[in-house]
C-alpha cells in the first residue's frame, strides 16, 4: 500500500478544532495570550536538518511535557519538550530502524478525526504524552518481507531510554496463539506511571484485540483471551466485550469489570446493553452509550448515556426525555466524554415531544450532565453563537468533543452560512469552550494571529483551519495545545490554558496551583 507520509497531503488537513487563543493583531476572543511551541520555518534539531514545513497537534500533559509531529518535507519526525521546558528534541525520525523491529519508522499513521464535511477531512499524528514525557506513537513502518510495501507499528518512547517497536503488522506476537497481528487494534495510550497500554489483533480473530501493556518489565497480556473492542479518551479505555461485559481500564493499566451480568440494564427485565461509544477518565470512572435490547421498553426509549463511578452504574439520560433547556425531547446520541469527577459531556440529536424529527437547523445539541441534575444545554444548533457576531450554530462535529477532570468542555462547531456574515469554508467554523456556566468563542477560522516571537516585527497570518486532537491535546490542569495551519500553507503549534490559569508560585512547574509531585515528574 503506498505511504501516507505526514502533513504531504494539505487537501486532507483543513481540521477544524478547539483551542483557546488570543489573536494577537487580530481578533480578540476568549482565553489567555498563548506560547508559540513551533512553527513553519523554524530550523529542526540538529540531528534532522532543514527547516520545519508541517506540525501536527501537539500532545500536551499536566505538565510542561510536549509531543509532537513534524516535516520538513523530506523527513517525518517526532519531538519531545521535557516536563521543565527548553529546546525540542528528536524522538524518532524517518529512516531509523529501531533494534528488533524489522523495519524502519516511515510516517506517522493518521486517524480520520472529523468527517462528513469536505472542509472538516482531517488525519493527524496520534502521539499522547504523559506528565513524565513518555509518548506512544502509531506509526507507517516499512516491511522487507511484504514486497516492499509498508505496514503498521507503534511505538513505546519512554523519557528514559531508547524508543521501543511494541508490534508491527504481519510480525508473531509474544504470548498470543493463532497467528501474526493483522490490524493491531487500536491506538495506543501512555498511562501516568510511564506505561504504554494498547491492543493488538491476530489473523483468525480479527474482531477481538487482545490488551496489552509495556513498561520496564516487558510485554504482557492483560487478560489470558480477547475482549470485543477498546474505546479511548485521554486518559484510558473502555474495553467492550460486545453487549457481554464493559470493562475499564485505568491510567494504571488495569482492566477493572464494570458492567456485568451478562450486560443486563438495571431496572429493566430481560433486557441487555448493546454497547456503542465508551469513554474512560483518569480516575477509572466510565460514561458509555448503549441501546437497549429486549425487555419491555418503548421503541423510542432505548437509547441512552449510563456512567460507573466508583462501581456504581447510574443512568444519565435516555432517548424521549425532555431536552433540559428546549421544547424537544433527546434521541439519537452521538457522541460521549468522561471527566475524571462527575463530569460527562454528550452529544445528541433532538426530535420534537411528538416524536417528529426536527429540522436539520435545530436537531444537534451538546450537554454537560453532573450525574445528579437534568443535564445543562450548552449549545444547539440554530442558537446563537457566542462572539460569533450574528452567526448561529449549525453543527457539532462528534469527534471533536473533549472534557477534562475540571469539567472544562471544548468542542468545534459550524456555522451555519450565511447567517451574520458567516461564509461557508472562510470563517464558518471555531472553537467554543466553557463549563455550565456558559461557553465562550475561542478561535474561528478567519481571524488573524501574529506568529512572531518576542523582539520580531509582526508577522500576522489568516487562519485557514486549526488541527487538534482532543484524545491527546486538553489536560486536567486545563493545558491545550493546537496547531494553526494558514491560508499561506504555513503552521504553528501553540499551547494555552482555557479561561484564567492558576496562579503561578515556587516550585509549581505544571502550573497547576499548587507544589506536588506532578512537579518533580520524571
Amino acid at each position: 500500500m503506498p505511504i501516507p507520509h505526514a502533513l504531504s497531503d494539505l487537501s486532507v488537513r483543513r481540521v477544524l478544532a478547539s483551542s483557546v487563543i488570543l489573536l494577537a493583531g487580530g481578533i480578540a476572543h476568549g482565553g489567555t495570550p498563548p506560547t508559540l511551541l513551533l512553527r513553519s520555518g523554524d530550523a529542526a534539531p540538529a540531528n534532522i536538518g532543514g527547516t520545519v514545513t508541517g506540525i501536527s497537534s501537539p500532545g500536551v500533559s499536566v505538565s510542561r511535557a510536549v509531543s509532537s509531529g513534524i516535516s520538513t518535507g523530506v523527513d517525518d519526525a517526532l519531538l519531545r519538550r521535557s516536563p521543565f521546558g527548553g529546546a525540542f528534541e528528536t524522538v524518532l525520525r524517518s529512516g531509523t530502524t529501531l533494534p528488533g523491529s524489522q523495519g524502519e519508522f516511515l510516517a506517522f499513521r493518521f486517524e480520520l478525526l472529523v468527517s462528513n464535511e469536505p472542509t472538516l477531512r482531517a488525519s493527524d499524528t496520534f502521539a499522547p504524552i504523559n506528565a513524565r514525557g513518555d509518548i506512544s506513537l502509531y506509526a507507517v513502518v516499512s516491511n522487507p518481507d511484504n514486497f516492499g510495501n509498508s505496514v503498521l507499528g507503534t511505538y513505546w518512547a519512554p523519557r528514559e531510554g531508547d524508543p521501543q517497536q511494541v508490534w508491527r503488522q504481519l510480525s508473531p506476537f509474544p504470548g498470543i496463539e493463532g497467528g501474526p497481528p493483522t490490524n493491531g487494534g487500536m491506538l495506543p495510550a501512555m498511562t501516568d506511571d510511564g506505561a504504554y497500554v494498547g491492543t493488538v489483533q491476530v489473523s483468525n480473530n480479527f474482531e477481538s484485540p487482545f490488551p496489552i501493556r509495556v513498561d520496564d518489565e516487558g510485554l504482557r497480556l492483560l487478560t489470558g483471551g480477547s475482549v470485543g473492542s477498546i474505546a479511548y479518551n485521554r486518559h484510558g479505555k473502555g474495553v467492550v466485550n460486545d453487549g457481554i461485559a464493559l470493562l475499564g481500564m485505568n491510567s494504571a493499566g488495569d482492566l477493572t469489570p464494570l458492567v456485568v451480568a451478562q450486560g443486563s440494564v438495571p431496572g429493566v427485565p430481560d433486557a441487555r446493553f448493546r454497547f456503542n461509544e465508551t469513554s474512560i477518565a483518569g480516575d477509572g470512572s466510565v460514561a458509555f452509550l448503549a441501546n437497549i435490547q429486549g425487555g419491555d421498553v418503548p421503541s423510542g426509549e432505548r437509547r441512552g448515556v449510563w456512567s460507573v463511578r466508583d462501581g456504581v452504574l447510574s443512568e444519565l439520560v435516555r432517548s424521549g426525555d425532555e431536552a433540559s433547556g428546549t421544547d424537544a425531547a433527546f434521541s439519537l446520541f452521538r457522541s460521549v466524554s468522561a471527566g475524571s469527577e462527575d463530569g460527562v459531556v454528550f452529544g445528541v440529536r433532538l426530535r420534537a415531544i411528538s416524536g417528529d424529527p426536527l429540522d436539520d437547523e435545530m436537531s444537534e445539541a451538546l450537554y454537560f450532565s453532573d450525574g445528579v441534575s437534568a443535564p445543562t444545554l450548552l449549545a444547539r444548533a440554530g442558537s446563537q453563537a457566542p462572539g460569533a457576531a450574528g452567526g448561529v450554530f449549525g453543527r457539532f462535529p462528534a469527534e471533536a468533543l473533549a472534557i477534562n477532570a475540571r469539567d472544562q468542555v471544548a468542542f468545534l462547531a459550524v456555522l451555519a452560512d450565511g447567517v451574520g456574515g458567516v461564509e461557508a469554508g472562510v470563517n464558518d467554523a471555531g472553537l467554543w469552550a466553557g463549563g455550565r456556566d456558559g461557553i465562550d468563542l475561542l478561535v474561528r477560522t478567519g481571524d488573524t494571529v501574529d506568529v512572531a516571537r518576542q523582539g520580531e516585527s509582526p508577522d500576522p497570518r489568516t487562519v485557514a483551519s486549526i488541527i487538534f486532537n482532543p484524545i491527546q491535546s486538553l489536560a486536567d490542569n486545563d493545558r491545550l495545545g493546537y496547531t494553526l495551519e494558514f491560508t499561506d500553507g504555513t503552521f504553528a503549534a501553540f499551547e494555552t490554558f482555557i479561561g484564567t490559569p492558576p496562579t503561578a508560585c515556587a516550585g509549581d512547574f505544571d502550573r497547576a496551583g499548587d507544589v506536588d509531585l506532578g512537579d518533580f515528574a520524571g
